[in-house]
């Protein structure tokens, strides 16, 4: 989909000949040449890591395997025959969420658990495995200053670097990404503790450093963005049972010295609603998950974009709240349709179809009530502790579903309006952009420390060289000016600012306000908070 699926959607189709091709032998497709990042980076990288701060990279939504804990069968990673398929009843009942009456979300768990980063997917068509790199890009370039950690080994742009031997300091977090972020955030703070008492471990075995202060920089991609900014505001703050807010205490900045943020639907992605009502599609040729299962996923309705920006209205261009459970109930969509009772049999087999329904309509009403005290915990406007700094990176060249009009009466969809985007988050999202009301004023809940725009598909934006290139830039030469101004001895290699490295263009790697850093167009950026 595109805000579930569409970054596997969009890679699928653009690999899978690819990679069908490669299978069976074809002519491998000729790449260009381009400048190796070895000749900006590899003095940088070879810095010792107790002089850099630990990288964790936090997937998005789809973007961590899932297994069955007691048995160990994928339940999500791989499509096809031996894999996960929608037209299996075990497939959807592994991979929905249990659903009960009277119980908290928080309180609801099966026996799945997440196996590691999902680097690839696999698809079987005519029995010919196809391996799409879902997120081994980002896992391969994250592996900055040579932390290359155990688990991982790319291929690529990345490893045009030489690291050195000592570097050990690169890390993949993954989670269960069906589940409420706000839970998912309290595991990325365990982890933390976790590889923060490690690498203390480390540093003082390896440098004789005792009880050294560290912090994380944390690559965040799509919805794994939303996860870094909660885990940042409230640590392991749950969302309280009450509907009241945590307290912002900014509890995770303690632990974190940047935040990159990557495609974050910071205000939420029209394509949601939309999967939530249709159900998730990778591709053309394989089947849909039902709106059944989607529904039983907490996460999925935190991705919908805020009720406050109007993102869908009816015919008479009223705005529709799509938090509120009764507008849910009288679209009949999602688990609130009708025609979801055969897929609600097979999760549900041992209740009557009332029962079913009942559930399923109250699952329903816990899931966007929790979306709505999601969205107000991430969007209360607070200025970030001094020393975090926030970069974005985003696409602004493809169209990307913005806004629907629905025919109440009918029940559907009549019209969808597009705008710039990276064909799953538009920029407004990402950028947490907003207007004031009555007002053509706009303003930011992020207070971003530089913007990087590129033109290429919301996956594809890990995949870009100038990607690569420009966070390499953030997290190398960076950290080697901090140090510096500090009065760190460390003499940092003349590296020009801005200068992509690949094609001659320049891209502004501190974006002046206002500058989108591509196409040319102006936003006001200073515009209030």
């Amino acid at each position: 989909m595109k805000s579930i699926s569409r970054p596997i959607h969009l890679l699928f189709q653009g690999l899978l000949i690819v990679g069908f091709c490669t299978s069976m032998g074809c002519e491998a497709i000729k790449k260009r040449k381009h400048v190796d990042l070895g000749d900006i980076y590899n003095e940088l990288a070879q810095i010792p890591d107790y002089e850099r701060n630990p990288v964790v990279v936090v997937p998005g939504i789809l973007g961590s395997r899932l297994i069955d804990g007691q048995t160990g069968e994928i339940v999500w990673g791989e499509m096809g025959p031996g894999g996960v398929s929608p037209r299996r009843t075990r497939s959807l009942t592994e991979l929905a969420l249990p659903m009960q009456s009277g119980v908290p979300l928080h309180q609801l768990h099966d026996n799945v658990r997440s196996d590691g980063p999902l680097d690839q997917l696999t698809f079987r068509i005519l029995g010919i495995p196809i391996r799409v790199n879902a997120y081994a890009q980002i896992l391969a370039a994250m592996g900055v200053g040579g932390y290359r950690d155990q688990h991982f080994r790319g291929k690529g742009a990345e490893n045009e670097v030489d690291y050195g031997n000592e570097h050990f300091t690169c890390f993949q977090f993954d989670y269960d990404w069906r589940r409420d972020v706000s839970e998912s955030a309290a595991l990325l703070h365990h982890y933390l503790e976790e590889k923060h008492a490690y690498t203390q471990q480390q540093y003082r075995e390896r440098y004789g450093i005792e009880n050294a202060d560290i912090k994380f920089d944390l690559v965040a991609h799509s919805m794994g963005g939303l996860v870094a900014r909660y885990y940042l505001r409230y640590g392991n703050q749950p969302l309280p049972d009450d509907g009241s807010l945590p307290v912002l205490n900014w509890a995770g900045a303690n632990r974190i010295g940047r935040l990159i943020l990557v495609g974050t639907p910071n205000l939420g992605s029209t394509e949601a609603i939309v999967e939530m009502k249709e159900g998730m599609q990778l591709a053309p040729p394989l089947p849909k998950f039902p709106p059944a299962v989607i529904g039983t996923m907490p996460s999925v309705y935190q991705l919908f974009p805020r009720t406050e920006d109007q993102p869908v209205k009816n015919a008479n261009c009223q705005a529709i709240d799509m938090l509120a459970p009764e507008t849910w109930q009288h679209l009949e969509w999602g688990l609130a349709d009708p025609k979801q009772a055969r897929t609600l049999a097979r999760l549900m087999p041992n209740c009557s179809p009332e029962q079913r329904r009942a559930i399923a309509l109250e699952h329903q009403f816990k899931c966007l009530v929790r979306a709505r005290q999601f969205h107000a915990s991430l969007d209360l406007v607070a200025k970030p502790p001094p020393g975090l700094k926030i970069h974005l990176f985003a696409g602004d060249a493809m169209p990307t579903l913005h806004s629907l009009v629905v025919d109440t009466r009918r029940r559907k969809i009549s019209k969808k309006i597009e705008k710039a985007g990276d064909g799953t988050v538009s920029r407004t999202s990402a950028l947490s952009e907003r207007k004031h009301s009555n007002a053509a004023e706009v303003y930011r809940l992020i207070d971003w420390d530089s913007e990087t725009f590129l033109s290429t598909d919301h996956l594809g934006l890990t995949r870009d060289r100038t990607f690569v290139d420009n966070v390499l830039n953030r997290l190398l030469s960076e950290q080697v000016n901090d140090t510096f101004r500090d009065g760190n001895s460390y003499q940092q290699p003349q590296v020009t600012p801005g200068y992509s490295g690949f094609g001659g263009e320049y891209v502004p790697t501190e974006t002046a306000p206002g500058y989108s850093g591509f196409g040319g167009e102006y936003v006001p950026v200073e515009v209030g908070h």
